[in-house]
């Protein structure tokens, strides 16, 4: 089985995109639960240990947006 994970998956487009070419996909984002937060010790180890084990082979980290991000506000550099 093919296994990708998009991490922030946000709106999760490639996700889909993924799922269109067969693969397993997982979303990963806080807005989806406090299963998702990140900044517990316990969901990082566990998507870590997930890559480490070989069972991902494509995985997409979509950085967040702040309000301070050039993309965000249309500043160029």
């Amino acid at each position: 089985m093919k296994v990708a994970i998009e991490v922030f998956s946000g709106s999760g487009h490639w996700g889909r995109a993924m799922a269109n070419e067969g693969f397993f996909v997982l979303l990963w984002d806080i807005t989806l639960g406090a299963e998702y937060d990140l900044l517990k010790r316990k969901n990082r180890s566990l998507l870590v240990g997930w890559i480490r084990a070989g069972l991902v082979v494509a995985l997409r980290v979509g950085t967040p947006f702040t309000s301070l991000s050039r993309a965000r506000t249309g500043l160029r550099a």
